[in-house]
């Protein structure tokens, strides 16, 4: 019969490392944050791949085909949302002769409510609104 070695005394060495390569990493879905395996891996933005099922609109989520794709730093958008957030205030901006600045439409129309509030204030309070100074009855 053999004798059985104490633990203590059995000599273990590891295994010797392997000399191939561990596998590339996955890419990762920009849209989800899962990796990409190549066979449902779909090029959807400029050299980025997507799922299949992740190229959708960011907005609305209507499934997009190479027609309707619009990117926007990685982000995926229909073309109706696409003109609807982005090429409003850009057309708004520069289409009239002058350079209107990097403020919105919306700021300015907020800003004329607001005078137009402060007019009416003026108004109940007895203010003149030419020099702003109060007015006796």
């Amino acid at each position: 019969m053999s004798q059985l070695v104490d633990p203590t005394e059995a000599s273990w060495t590891s295994p010797s490392k392997s000399k191939w390569a561990t596998a590339p990493s996955s890419p990762c879905c920009p849209a989800c944050r899962a990796p990409i395996y190549p066979a449902e891996a779909v090029i959807a933005a400029p050299r980025t791949p997507f799922h299949k099922w992740c190229i959708k609109c960011r907005r609305c989520k209507k499934s997009l085909t190479p027609s309707s794709l619009n990117e926007h730093k990685m982000q995926l958008y229909c073309n109706n949302c696409y003109q609807h957030v982005f090429m409003d205030k850009d057309y708004q901006q520069y289409s009239s002769e002058e350079f209107v600045g990097t403020e919105a439409a919306e700021d300015e129309d907020a800003k004329e409510r607001e005078k137009h509030k402060e007019i009416e204030r003026k108004k109940r309070e007895h203010f003149c609104p030419e020099c702003e100074k109060q007015v006796w009855p």
